[in-house]
């Protein structure tokens, strides 16, 4: 996203506004990054079926074997159109830009 507010402040020969962002973007990036937060957790698994689980996804044939990790990990394009519509209204303006 800062690629393409860069490009554009570009395109309209906004030096002067580009140069001003780029300072302000490295003036708060060591506070971005302390005010980031971290977090972390265990859990257990058992090995018999964590094992299962791996066996069942990787036998046969192996266009069966990646329909089954497609279906399994990708995102439907119902559950896609509904990120994308989600993120057009809470964030419209990085939608904005091409």
């Amino acid at each position: 996203m800062l690629k393409q507010a860069y490009s554009i402040y570009k395109e309209f020969n906004l030096t002067d506004a580009l140069a001003q962002v780029l300072i302000e973007l490295r003036e708060l990036g060591p506070d971005l990054i302390d005010s980031m937060l971290t977090h972390e957790f265990t859990a257990e698994l058992p090995r018999e079926e964590l094992l299962q689980f791996a066996q069942e996804m990787v036998s046969g044939e192996y266009t069966h074997v990646l329909s089954r990790i497609a279906i399994h990990y990708l995102p439907s394009i119902r559950e896609s159109k509904q990120r994308l519509d989600e993120g057009i209204q809470k964030y419209p303006l990085a939608f904005m830009f091409p």
